[in-house]
């Protein structure tokens, strides 16, 4: 069993408990605390915990952390923008094959590149239904088709006047003040 004087003199956790690391070589810390030796006697007595670190150190303004936050983030981002980098030279090598490939299509063969899309279609799909040709391919504009049909554009406005009178009172009310005739 060691005693008091080969451990750590340095401290630990947020409330400050003595360290219970034993010494390294000829240092009075650990080596957890060996950044502990370079401070000075004031330095030591305006110790604070650093919230990131999880560490007993010596900064003297007033934020919550030493610092090592900083350089962890910094750290982090540059790592993430090259990565970024990388990423962003596989898309655009991609976007440039996939190009070069509807270039082709469009001038060796019978193809069209459709405007909604992007995309090379053989011309025979631009063909619309009064026989014109049209800027979209038939695959955009039966998408659209669907979507046109999905979306309600008629309303009912006499069931709505009828549930709700307060609503045909306002509007009576408006249209006699504009001077407008209103029949339901």
């Amino acid at each position: 069993m060691s005693d008091n004087s080969t451990k750590c003199k340095w401290y630990t956790g947020k409330k400050f408990d003595n360290c219970h690391k034993n010494i390294i070589n000829d240092s009075i810390y650990c080596k957890s605390h060996e950044y502990a030796g370079d401070y000075t006697d004031e330095q030591k007595s305006k110790k604070k915990y650093c919230t990131s670190c999880k560490k007993v150190k010596c900064f003297l303004d007033d934020s919550k952390t030493c610092g090592c936050a900083n350089e962890r983030v910094t750290k982090l981002n540059n790592k993430r923008k090259e990565d970024n980098k990388i990423n962003i030279e596989k898309k655009n090598e991609q976007k440039e094959k996939q190009e070069l490939e509807k270039q082709k299509l469009v001038e060796e063969q019978d193809y069209k590149v459709c405007k909604s899309c992007d995309q090379a279609r053989p011309s025979s799909s631009f063909i619309g239904s009064r026989k014109e040709e049209t800027t979209n391919c038939q695959i955009c504009r039966d998408r659209q088709k669907e979507k046109d049909a999905k979306r309600t554009t008629t309303r009912n406005w006499a069931e709505e006047y009828k549930k709700n009178p307060e609503l045909y009172k306002k509007k009576l009310e408006y249209n006699r003040n504009n001077g407008k005739n209103t029949k339901i």
